[in-house]
């Protein structure tokens, strides 16, 4: 386990994003050359840090008014990474740039007051150089207020360019409005794809913490409705969730109809018909989960088809991947029935079977939940386990969005909850997480449902998996997509 932690995600991910800092900062033929004369003094030898930092000193640009020995350390030794608020003061003459940590919860212990050494590059309209990572400036720790000015009013200012720096950037009202106009604009005004999906990705960031209302954040995704690229795509897939999984079954449709809204130009586009998966060919690697979750979601028949392929494939690789696309399906009665209760398979795959039903179908989360518990003993005999069984429980509630949901897993919860012996904690911690999630909703969504509602006004679209259509434009774009 210690040497699991020493190679973390985290440790990874974050260093990728700074090394990459470092190189587009000092520029790339100074890192080569900094790098090569590391590894050639360190040549088998164990190294620590500051090693590496001495090379990188010996060939930083001597232009740059930056403590290295601090920038370097705000970013390796301290914990956290800092977001620029920025604001447009005189006319839009005049842009002002403050730091601060960022936080997702203010409220977990974090030290908010920690500070940076933030390189800042940006561009603007006026001059649209978008390639230039060298940096204007640096913002010091004991700086309070950059201010950038120009001699005519700006549309828009967009900093951290190709999104080359570890920082977030959040925009005043008005800057913001610029940019939504500009990158809804032909050739997204010229700005860079990495900025596309930085701007994505950071106004999903600032909705969690209630920096900017949902419906702004999808407003200003009404652009995709034009976005073939991968990246920007790959933005949204990995935040959407958060909001789709807190929607009502009543509210869910307009959702659904945003979502075909902009990603019918992907399809048109890249040529993708959905049609094939009642048919015998085999789709691409790519994307072939996401079609058979579609194909045993579409009706009897296709669902019947898939199941057949799973029945006679060898491949343990495909053969998991299929029994995660038949609980695609809607008829969830019968495929519990029939196809999880004293079914061959191992109690972990039997769980991912129930929670594919809802997950792809949340609208029919409710019914599953009554299904499920109508007796509860059937599910735990098969299982020959309540803790497993409470798991099931566990993990559906997460996807309860109403206050009958609620009731009803109460009602379940004071009823059952002494058969659960230990694993009864595991249900009253449900219990908590529902309420917690009904909370946020409240206070998180209420302007996205009007936006959405008023959008749309009489649409409507038939019931189909939430993030089909989605995934369906995310898995055509990207390829090798091993995280859908």
């Amino acid at each position: 386990s210690q040497i699991a932690y020493k190679f973390s995600g985290i440790a990874y991910a974050k260093g990728a994003c700074i090394v990459r800092m470092w190189r587009n900062l000092m520029g790339a033929q100074n890192f080569d050359t900094a790098i090569r004369s590391y590894l050639q003094q360190y040549h088998l030898t164990t190294t620590v840090p500051n090693n590496l930092f001495y090379h990188l000193f010996d060939h930083w640009p001597k232009n740059h008014d930056v403590d290295l020995v601090d920038f370097f350390s705000d970013y390796t030794e301290q914990v956290g990474y800092p977001v620029l608020t920025v604001k447009a003061l005189q006319g839009n003459k005049v842009v002002t740039v403050e730091q601060s940590r960022f936080l997702l919860n203010k409220d977990d212990g974090s030290n908010a007051t920690l500070k940076y050494t933030v390189p800042i590059t940006f561009t603007t309209n006026l001059e649209r150089n978008f390639y230039n990572l060298t940096p204007y400036k640096y913002l010091h720790k004991p700086v309070n207020v950059l201010w950038l000015s120009f001699d005519s009013q700006i549309d828009w200012i967009l900093l951290n360019l190709r999104q080359s720096n570890y920082q977030r950037v959040f925009y005043d009202a008005t800057l913001r409005e610029g940019l939504r106009l500009a990158i809804s604009a032909s050739n997204y005004s010229g700005i860079p794809v990495e900025n596309r999906a930085q701007l994505i990705d950071d106004l999903f960031n600032f909705a969690q913490v209630q920096y900017v209302d949902y419906a702004e954040v999808f407003k200003f995704l009404e652009y995709l409705a034009k976005e073939v690229a991968y990246v920007p795509w790959y933005a949204v897939y990995e935040n959407l969730n958060t909001v789709a999984k807190r929607l009502t079954p009543e509210q869910l449709p307009d959702f659904r109809i945003y979502l075909s809204d902009i990603t019918a130009a992907v399809f048109e586009a890249l040529g993708v018909n959905v049609q094939f998966v009642t048919s015998h060919e085999v789709p691409s690697p790519d994307y072939r989960a996401t079609f058979y979750c579609a194909a045993s979601g579409a009706d009897s028949n296709a669902y019947n088809m898939v199941w057949a392929q799973y029945y006679l494939e060898n491949r343990a690789s495909e053969k998991n991947m299929l029994w995660a696309a038949i609980g695609c399906t809607r008829d969830y009665r019968n495929h519990y029935h029939k196809m999880i209760i004293s079914s061959p398979e191992s109690i972990e795959q039997k769980k991912i079977g129930i929670a594919r039903m809802y997950e792809e179908n949340p609208d029919l989360v409710q019914p599953i939940f009554e299904m499920i518990t109508e007796n509860i003993v059937i599910l735990a005999d098969d299982f020959q386990s309540w803790s497993h069984t409470a798991e099931v429980i566990h993990d559906m509630a997460e996807y309860f969005t109403t206050r009958q949901q609620q009731q009803l897993l109460k009602e379940f919860y004071d009823s059952n909850h002494q058969l659960f012996g230990k694993s009864e904690a595991l249900l009253a911690e449900s219990l908590v997480t529902v309420e917690n999630n009904l909370n946020w909703a409240d206070s998180h969504l209420k302007g996205l449902v009007k936006y959405l509602a008023d959008r749309n006004g009489s649409s409507c679209l038939g019931a189909a998996s939430l993030a089909l259509v989605l995934l369906l434009a995310v898995g055509s774009l990207g390829s090798g997509l091993a995280w859908l």
